[in-house]
């Protein structure tokens, strides 16, 4: 009697193809993944406008600051990117922040975008670029608030929700990613408030604290119940306010404890709370907070992370 050899294993030629069809497919995420990680990537080079040029002498260069003389009027704003040209060379980079005395200029924070130059003591012509920054998502989301949103490592936090959820940020600043943001370094509640006032969005995530130079605390908490009420008003689809991460200092502890008891107060069918002190753990001062009293870059992307799960989770305000 004949048996019929049945083919237990697939053959060559099918293991190679199948092989190649996962090679293809890593690949594939492998890119996806890198453009998100490279910022040059994600800039519409085809939408380049240049608003003016100047002359600069840089002084002083590394990774992450820069210090030039200036030759010409030239006033920066972190809104913009910046092109350096020197004949041969081209340079592209964004800042958090920059201090101007005089003719001498020094940024902060700076992100180069396109290479980096190591020649100082040298003249260079600078461009001021608007340079938009492609975004693709479902939600347009405004991330409002003071310094916790725009300074130190603020900017982790946008970058790691748009790559976590489905996200297109707006607002009229623009961090050193090219993320556009509705913060300002101690931003007063009342500025808040004005700023939101025409406001259009489909999510607004709030970080800020009180500024009792610019307000008083029944002014601080009475702009808080309004802010709360006007985003309510605009029927948002997401609505996150961030509480204030205890510092280890008890003076300022009191103060965030009493924020924090407020932004509870807040809280709602409408309004998410996102706890920080929950997420983030009791060592919050040793590990999430950074030699200059900044959040750290874990802890904004701790944040968005926790912020990213219920987008993810298709959690809507109906």
């Amino acid at each position: 009697m004949n048996e019929k050899k049945i083919k237990i294993f697939p053959s060559d030629k099918n293991i190679w193809i199948s092989l190649l069809i996962l090679v293809v497919i890593y690949n594939l995420f492998f890119i996806i993944d890198l453009k998100k990680e490279f910022h040059q990537f994600q800039y519409d080079w085809t939408q380049v406008k240049e608003i003016k040029r100047d002359s600069i002498k840089i002084l002083e260069i590394s990774k992450d600051y820069l210090k030039i003389k200036t030759i010409s009027s030239f006033s920066p704003d972190a809104k913009y990117t910046y092109l350096l040209e020197d004949g041969n060379n081209r340079y592209y980079f964004r800042f958090e922040y920059r201090v101007k005395r005089s003719n001498i200029i020094s940024f902060y924070d700076v992100n180069w975008i396109k290479g980096i130059p190591f020649n100082v003591q040298k003249y260079y012509t600078v461009n001021t670029l608007v340079i938009p920054r492609r975004q693709e998502g479902k939600y347009k989301i405004l991330t409002v608030g003071d310094e916790l949103f725009c300074r130190g490592h603020a900017e982790e936090f946008r970058k790691n929700l748009s790559k976590k959820s489905s996200v297109i940020f707006i607002g009229q600043n623009r961090d050193v990613y090219n993320f556009p943001h509705l913060a300002f370094d101690k931003n007063s509640s009342s500025h808040i408030l004005n700023s939101l006032s025409n406001s259009k969005a489909d999510g607004y995530i709030l970080f800020f604290k009180w500024h009792k130079n610019k307000e008083s605390w029944e002014q601080f908490k009475e702009n808080l119940e309004k802010i709360n009420k006007i985003i309510i008003k605009k029927h948002p689809k997401h609505f996150f306010w961030i509480t204030l991460l205890f510092t280890g200092n008890k003076e300022t502890d009191d103060i965030y404890a009493k924020i924090n008891k407020l932004i509870y107060g807040l809280s709602g069918d409408v309004a998410k709370i996102i706890d920080s002190n929950l997420i983030l753990g009791t060592s919050s001062k040793k590990k999430y907070y950074d030699v200059d009293g900044n959040l750290s870059k874990s802890a904004y992307i701790l944040l968005s992370n926790e912020i990213a799960k219920k987008i993810n989770d298709r959690y809507e305000i109906k």
